[in-house]
């Protein structure tokens, strides 16, 4: 994905939701999106849930990946939680590696599924979720504008 379109889909996000309008500060910033990572990929499982449960898929073996990546996104919420928590307590430094890891586990997802391999959920995975669970990470690895030596 492009970077242009990584930014339309962020803003689009953090625009389309009401708790933006309360930000405050940049963790402010980062516990909204993060709420909405947590959103997407809470929604996520779900629909892949479903989807085994109605024994949609067209083999075992993508039964298997679609089980391994329902995994991921377990975990993926759990660091989404860990970071949130520690946002909560406004440790920024905790968070961010939590958040990275909770994008690696839909990456790690994504990559399941070899070359020619069908992922009936590769858009919503790739382009949805990836970027949904990016955004709290890269606004939290970004400079401070008071404090970065280069300015904003």
């Amino acid at each position: 994905m492009d970077s242009e379109k990584f930014l339309k889909i962020c803003i689009r996000s953090l625009k389309e939701n009401p708790e933006t309008k309360k930000v405050r500060n940049k963790i402010d910033l980062i516990v909204v999106a993060t709420n909405n990572a947590i959103s997407n990929i809470t929604n996520m499982k779900r629909i892949v849930e479903k989807f085994i449960k109605e024994k949609r898929y067209k083999s075992r073996l993508i039964k298997k990946k679609l089980e391994v990546c329902l995994n991921h996104y377990q975990d993926g919420y759990e660091w989404l939680t860990s970071g949130l928590n520690y946002l909560k307590e406004q440790d920024r430094d905790m968070a961010s590696p939590d958040l990275g890891m909770a994008n690696r586990e839909v990456v790690d997802c994504g990559e399941r599924f070899k070359k020619g391999e069908i992922n009936p959920f590769k858009k919503e995975n790739d382009e949805v979720l990836y970027v949904m669970t990016f955004i709290p990470c890269t606004i939290s690895e970004m400079a401070d504008c008071e404090t970065s030596v280069t300015g904003c």
